[in-house]
């Protein structure tokens, strides 16, 4: 089993307008690095901006995987908009299915 899109830092956005949109780094190998919760929908978008483009410097992330269930768009332009904010960030935006992980979570092994 090979990583899909090489060996690279990928920060995960899972959407949500309410809730907030969480955030996952893995290391080239897979490996959690770090996660967050942001809420850049909800009127903290400025905080939201500043801390993606941290993560996404600390870490030199390369790949941003984005999740395709509710507030997937909004949680699209918010980072193409954190891409102009701060053009040191160069990370690529990939759109993912969420269906395997909805599986994963409602599964034993998750819990």
């Amino acid at each position: 089993m090979a990583a899909p899109a090489g060996m690279h830092t990928t920060m995960g956005l899972d959407p949500g307008l309410r809730t907030g949109v969480k955030v996952a780094i893995v290391d080239a190998t897979g490996k959690l690095i770090t996660t967050d919760t942001i809420y850049p929908h909800t009127g903290q978008a400025a905080k939201s901006a500043t801390t993606i483009a941290s993560l996404c410097e600390k870490y030199k992330v390369a790949l941003v995987a984005i999740g395709n269930g509710n507030a997937s768009r909004e949680t699209e332009r918010f980072f193409a908009e954190v891409k102009k904010q701060y053009p040191q960030i160069t990370a690529q935006k990939v759109i993912v299915s969420e269906s395997g992980a909805s599986v994963y979570s409602a599964s034993e092994l998750a819990a």
